[in-house]
């Protein structure tokens, strides 16, 4: 292991969760981006599509990390 130590996070599936959101929301800047400087309408609605499923997954991910955070809440108590 080259003197490397492997530890866990505290809350690993909530810091994968936070990551997982950050890029997502990097690339729904980037789709929305692209798309405003297309003109051709429908690769335009194709992102329009792309970004709206790049917006429920966002919402989807932000639920189950309040879920986390909560029942990392309650087992510290």
């Amino acid at each position: 292991m080259n003197g490397r130590i492997f530890s866990i996070r505290p809350n690993p599936y909530a810091a994968f969760l936070e990551g997982q959101i950050k890029r997502y929301q990097t690339a729904k800047s980037v789709v929305a981006e692209a798309r405003s400087t297309i003109t051709n309408d429908r690769n335009r609605a194709k992102l329009a599509e792309l970004e709206k499923f790049y917006g429920m997954y966002h919402h989807s991910l932000n639920d189950l990390l309040e879920y986390l955070n909560a029942q990392a809440s309650e087992v510290g108590k």
